[in-house]
């Protein structure tokens, strides 16, 4: 990575701005929803490498999976960081980034599913994966395995969420609108009609 205007917070680990490959064949554009500050280290996702921070120190952080589009990471609040695979799946790592496993089990087409988004460390500790063409999938057990979550779910086409920890309100939004959950995502009500038109 050659230096760019993208800065990290080491306290929170907020990432702002983007910085440029110096091969010139990816930029990374991250903000706080794909970054994970963990143990003094900076995760950052791009669509075919995780990219580690460590102060001013840039080095690739490991493979996550052949052929896969990395749409996001996520740390799980119990000692994991997960990462979300589009046509690949979920891989988990508990060692910041050395070394990453598979863990989809549960998902709809384990090792090829298309997985858009996830939002961990909800107020109870669970986690959510947004899959195409299977909806919303919770875990409740640091990702190690997941069970469809789609109860009031009126579209199964997920793209990515949004959470107030202020009142517990954890939002996904669909190709057919928004839904809200206040139990976490175990159930969901359309939110849509508040939307302008």
């Amino acid at each position: 990575i050659v230096s760019g205007p993208a800065t990290v917070n080491a306290t929170t680990g907020d990432v702002t701005g983007t910085a440029t490959a110096s091969n010139a064949q990816a930029v990374v554009q991250a903000s706080y929803t794909d970054a994970v500050h963990t143990g003094g280290v900076t995760l950052i996702d791009t669509q075919d490498i995780t990219i580690q921070a460590s102060q001013d120190v840039w080095a690739a952080a490991g493979n996550v999976a052949q052929g896969g589009d990395i749409r996001t990471i996520t740390n799980t609040g119990v000692g994991a960081i997960l990462t979300a695979v589009y046509g690949g799946g979920i891989y988990r790592t508990t060692t910041g980034a050395a070394g990453w496993e598979q863990s989809s089990y549960g998902l709809p087409n384990v090792n090829s599913a298309r997985v858009r988004s996830i939002r961990g460390a909800l107020s109870d500790g669970s986690i959510v994966a947004a899959v195409e063409c299977g909806g919303v999938y919770r875990s409740i057990n640091g990702g190690a395995s997941w069970t469809a979550s789609n109860t009031g779910l009126g579209n199964f086409f997920p793209r990515g969420f949004g959470y107030r920890s202020s009142n517990n309100s954890l939002y996904v939004a669909t190709n057919g609108g928004v839904y809200k959950s206040t139990n976490n995502g175990s159930n969901w009500v359309s939110v849509t009609n508040d939307l302008p038109a």
